[in-house]
C-alpha cells in the first residue's frame, strides 16, 4: 500500500469516527421527545463505525494487526462483540 493510499484511507477513518461522535452528542443534546430516535441513531451509527474503523485499523498494520505483537486486534474484537451485543436497532420497533 502506497502512503498517500495510507493517508486516504486514515481521513476516511477520521470522518467515521467525528461523525460517529456527532452523532452520539446529538443524542446526548435530545430532548425527552426526540431521546428514543436519537439514541437509535447514535447506537447504530456508532457501532458501524467501530467495526469499519477497527477493521481499517488491522488492515492498515497489515499482518502485524492480528497478532499479540499488536492492539488493533483488541479493538477488532470488542468492536465485533459490541455488534452482536447492541447490533442495529430498528427506532420504531417497541422496546
Amino acid at each position: 500500500m502506497r502512503p498517500c493510499q495510507v493517508k486516504h484511507k486514515l481521513a476516511d477513518m477520521l470522518l467515521l469516527v467525528e461523525s460517529a461522535r456527532s452523532a452520539a452528542l446529538a443524542a446526548a443534546r435530545a430532548t425527552p421527545e426526540e431521546l428514543p430516535v436519537q439514541a437509535a441513531i447514535a447506537g447504530s451509527y456508532c457501532t458501524e463505525a467501530y467495526l469499519t474503523v477497527a477493521g481499517e485499523n488491522i488492515q492498515i498494520h497489515g499482518g502485524t494487526g492480528v497478532t499479540w505483537e499488536h492492539s488493533a486486534h483488541r479493538y477488532f474484537k470488542r468492536a465485533t462483540a459490541d455488534a452482536q451485543l447492541f447490533g442495529p436497532r430498528n427506532p420504531t420497533a417497541p422496546a
